[in-house]
């Protein structure tokens, strides 16, 4: 166990150097967003990284479209350039774009400075404007890589947008708080009861079962017990 964590402190080191890439080989050496919000809350373990993600936080803002939506990589060096580019159609993609409330919300939680929630605050309203826009019925089934790698590849990607909305809008309502922005609190936890309860409509059977019948779905639909009025 000991060499294990050794081993992940030596990839945290060789992958945290200006930018959180995922791994060394091709493109992978980008600042992925999915990767970024997956490892950051063993990064804050294992190392001081606030002034890093600080620092990335902000090139995931500048990298964000007008639309709200968030890409792949930040900075978004993948981005078509010139007068006749078009936005990439699979920009926003769930568990990636993510780390935009993901990534501030981790470290103001490991470090308890709300700077960052601060500084952030505009551009993670944003991505939620988005995510409720471009939903139906607040079921999100806009661009989504999937479970990534997954033996089964089972897991509706609509299911994991959908999760990942509930879970983003969560993180959203207690940022909200802690910044004394009660109306926005009140409005953003009200707006996680109705995403939780348009998934348990969709993804859930009166039975129990979550739709796909994988690991990864009872996992993101296990969401902890949020009572809005708790929070404000």
């Amino acid at each position: 166990v000991n060499q294990l964590q050794r081993n992940i402190v030596w990839g945290q080191r060789g992958n945290y150097l200006e930018v959180p890439t995922d791994c060394p080989p091709r493109d992978e050496r980008l600042g992925w967003t999915g990767d970024a919000q997956v490892f950051i809350r063993t990064g804050c373990f294992n190392r001081d990284v606030a002034a890093f993600f600080t620092k990335w936080c902000l090139d995931l803002a500048d990298a964000q479209y007008e639309d709200g939506s968030f890409p792949h990589v930040a900075p978004d060096v993948l981005r078509p350039r010139g007068p006749d580019a078009k936005p990439d159609p699979a920009r926003g993609s769930a568990a990636w774009a993510d780390a935009g409330i993901i990534c501030p919300w981790t470290i103001y939680l490991c470090y308890g400075d709300t700077r960052i929630l601060e500084r952030q605050y505009d551009s993670m309203a944003a991505w939620i404007a988005w995510r409720e826009q471009t939903s139906s019925d607040l079921i999100h089934g806009g661009a989504c890589f999937g479970d990534w790698l997954a033996v089964d590849g089972g897991t509706p990607r609509d299911l994991i947008a959908t999760a990942y909305f509930a879970r983003t809008a969560e993180l959203m309502a207690r940022t909200a708080a802690v910044l004394g922005r009660r109306d926005d609190a009140r409005r953003y936890a009200t707006l996680v009861r109705r995403v939780r309860t348009a998934f348990n409509r969709e993804f859930v059977t009166p039975a129990g079962r979550v739709a796909g019948n994988t690991q990864t779905a009872y996992l993101l639909a296990r969401l902890e017990r949020f009572d809005g009025l708790a929070i404000l």
